[in-house]
């Protein structure tokens, strides 16, 4: 198996694995608020991380002052990111919310015209109508059945979340470079974000021994070990191949959210125009990666 080969093969892996993680968090959303839910999701990895260190971390890595981009990365995802990403699915379903956030690809064509000088092409540009118009789609208010209910705001949560998965990525690939450890990348960010959330649970105000006897707290459990297998399998794609096709494979989640809904999960919010919206997403994404 080719480098490239092995880095397709990890990011179609992580699609699966965070699609599953995706519909977890959406039955301990029934009770659980999203900042809380992101929380306990943040420490489950991290806990499922420092199990693994005497095989993986190495304490000459923290001399490196890639450590810091680390630190970045983790201070926003999947700290905030997460819980952009929970509030979406709490508020939109996970289908409709990983779609949107399946607009990953587009940012990251933005983020290297911008700052990589790579150029337009036909499949980009078609690719980055289609993902318009997929939510444009999902945007439409036509005053009939669940959509109503859908504040239009709460649609940019899941698109933030894109936006600042995608600055992860390039900064952990700039720093794998220097630190060529998939693990180490995942373990340092995770600790950031665990600060993070934990920081913002205290300034909360919230209850820790009720959020533990939450029935449905063991939800995020398991969509936080999930998550950080997810995150290390993507981590470790960076490292084998591009991030302009590592990002719109990872983004292929959204099918797999829908594969899920229809047959394991049994999502109640699935119709005619999400079903229209993922496939012009997804199809955008295919197309940008084809670049």
């Amino acid at each position: 198996m080719t480098d490239f080969q092995l880095a397709v093969a990890l990011s179609l892996s992580a699609a699966f694995i965070f699609a599953v993680g995706a519909q977890l968090t959406r039955y301990g959303l029934r009770t659980v608020d999203p900042q809380s839910g992101a929380l306990v999701s943040i420490a489950a990895a991290t806990v499922l991380y420092w199990c693994v260190a005497p095989w993986q971390l190495s304490v000459a890595m923290f001399a490196s002052s890639a450590v810091w981009l680390f630190v970045l990365v983790g201070m926003f995802r999947p700290a905030v990111s997460s819980t952009c990403a929970m509030i979406g699915t709490a508020i939109l379903g996970p289908t409709v919310s990983t779609t949107l956030s399946s607009t990953a690809p587009f940012f990251g064509l933005a983020f290297g015209v911008a700052f990589l000088g790579e150029s337009l092409t036909v499949p980009v540009t078609v690719g980055t109508l289609s993902i318009v118009i997929g939510v444009m789609a999902l945007a439409k208010r036509d005053g009939k059945g669940e959509d109503t209910s859908w504040p239009l705001w709460a649609l940019a949560l899941p698109v933030l979340a894109a936006v600042i998965r995608v600055g992860a990525h390039l900064l952990t690939k700039v720093g794998m470079e220097e630190i060529p450890s998939a693990y180490f990348a995942g373990l340092v960010a995770y600790n950031a974000s665990l600060t993070v959330a934990v920081t913002t649970f205290i300034f909360r105000k919230k209850s820790v021994l009720t959020l533990v006897r939450d029935p449905n707290v063991h939800w995020f459990i398991g969509a936080g070990v999930a998550f950080g297998i997810a995150v290390l399998l993507v981590n470790v794609a960076l490292q084998f191949g591009p991030l302009s096709v590592v990002a719109p494979l990872v983004s292929l989640e959204a099918i797999f959210v829908l594969a899920l809904g229809l047959t394991i999960f049994k999502e109640g919010r699935l119709t005619l125009r999400v079903v229209v919206a993922v496939t012009l997403v997804v199809a955008g994404a295919v197309a940008i990666s084809a670049r």
